[in-house]
């Protein structure tokens, strides 16, 4: 069955499971005060990907550039490259 834009948005938009999120200590708030930053193991976020797109219909790919007038750096990852202890 081919799900719609608006199913596949619902489903990514779902909450992770609360053992999922991590936190670290963000900006200092001033009087004993940080605000928590929320964040999950890039695994949790592949594994959302796999479960409602599918492991063979999505991947990634990163451009960077150094500098502008110098040499442009591309760099592609696609799912199947990366390795995951």
């Amino acid at each position: 069955m081919t799900k719609s834009i608006s199913e596949i948005l619902e489903e990514l938009n779902q909450p992770f499971d609360p053992e999922d999120v991590k936190w670290l200590p963000g900006v200092f708030m001033g009087q004993g005060k940080v605000q928590a930053l929320a964040y999950a193991d890039p695994r949790v976020y592949i594994d959302r990907l796999n479960e409602v797109l599918g492991a063979a219909n999505w991947g990634k790919s990163y451009n960077t550039t150094i500098a502008t007038g110098l040499t442009k750096v591309v760099k592609q990852y696609q799912k199947e490259n990366l390795v995951f202890p």
